[in-house]
Order: structure tokens, then C-alpha cells, then sequence
């Protein structure tokens, strides 16, 4: 059995009433560059009150080009997109100012990133037979913040080390 824990840590940039040209469907009149490092989420959230139809993007730099990693392109200015587990380095997220005209919209970019804090451990060794209990001991070693600190423990055999998650509240 084999477990791993952490702290978790929101790091939130919100971009309110930014101005957003119109040059025609499909092209990308807005973007912004951004590193990611042990992050568990990236979630992006756009809307617009004067805009009919935004697409939202997500692209991850290869070493060689822009990939595109997600999107979001319903027929509303709410677009969303939820990508878990994404790789280190850099990300694009990027705006089609689908419909027009001209105006402005509203988007929060939030990375659930992973902090060192919490250890698990556990006293068994080996393969543990089914329906045997085992105690996973969890201690933190961290400054915690003031109100809810939150984490994760995943617990799983070698093959699957994330098969369960356990929220740490």
C-alpha cells in the first residue's frame, strides 16, 4: 500500500471588465501566458454582460509550439474549463471573441496547487491482504493559515497509488 499527502494552496488571478476587440469568429483576440507548477487543477471561468458568445482556450507550451489542451465553446459568454493534473510549465489561456462587437468580460483563473506539509505513513509492508485493516498515520509539519486548511491523502496499491482520494479538512 502506498499513500502521499498534501496541503493544497488557491491561487486565484481574477481579470474584471477587461476590453476585448472583435476581428471575426476563430481568432484569438485575447491571451495570457501563465507557469504552472505542481498544480493538482487548473479552472477557468469567463463571462461577459456585453458580449453574446466568447470561446475560451487552453494551450500548453510543448518546447516547440502551443498545444491546445482544452476548450470551452458553447453559445454563451459563460465558458468553463476544468483540466486536473496538468503537466509543469507554461499555459496559454486564450479568448475568441466569438459574436462581438467589441466589449468587455470578466475571467477567474484558479490553480489548486500542491504544498508540502502533511505526511502519511503506514505500517504495513508488502501486500496486505483484502478485508485487513491498516492505520495510516497523517501528521502535518507546516505553518498552518488561519481558518479551514485544506489537503489530500491518496491511498492505493503500487499499480495505482491514487486510487482513493481522502479530503483532509
Amino acid at each position: 500500500l502506498e499513500t502521499e499527502a498534501y496541503l493544497l494552496a488557491e491561487d486565484v488571478e481574477n481579470f474584471a471588465n477587461e476590453p476585448l476587440s472583435f476581428t471575426g469568429p476563430g481568432t484569438l483576440e485575447f491571451s495570457n501566458v501563465f507557469p504552472v507548477e505542481n498544480a493538482v487543477s487548473i479552472e477557468i471561468n469567463t463571462s461577459s454582460s456585453n458580449i453574446a458568445d466568447l470561446d475560451l482556450y487552453l494551450f500548453f507550451w510543448s518546447g516547440t509550439a502551443w498545444e491546445q489542451r482544452a476548450s470551452s465553446a458553447t453559445s454563451s459568454s459563460n465558458e468553463t474549463i476544468f483540466l486536473a493534473d496538468p503537466a509543469d510549465g507554461n499555459w496559454l489561456v486564450a479568448i475568441d471573441n466569438y459574436s462581438g462587437p467589441e466589449g468587455t468580460f470578466n475571467m477567474e483563473k484558479t490553480l489548486l496547487v500542491r504544498n508540502p506539509g502533511i505526511i502519511a505513513t503506514i505500517d504495513e509492508n508488502g501486500p496486505i491482504p483484502a478485508n485487513t485493516p491498516v492505520s495510516i498515520q497523517v501528521t502535518y509539519n507546516a505553518d498552518l493559515a488561519d481558518g479551514i486548511n485544506q489537503g489530500s491523502l491518496f491511498v492505493g496499491p503500487p499499480e495505482a497509488p491514487h486510487l482513493k482520494e481522502i479530503p483532509i479538512i
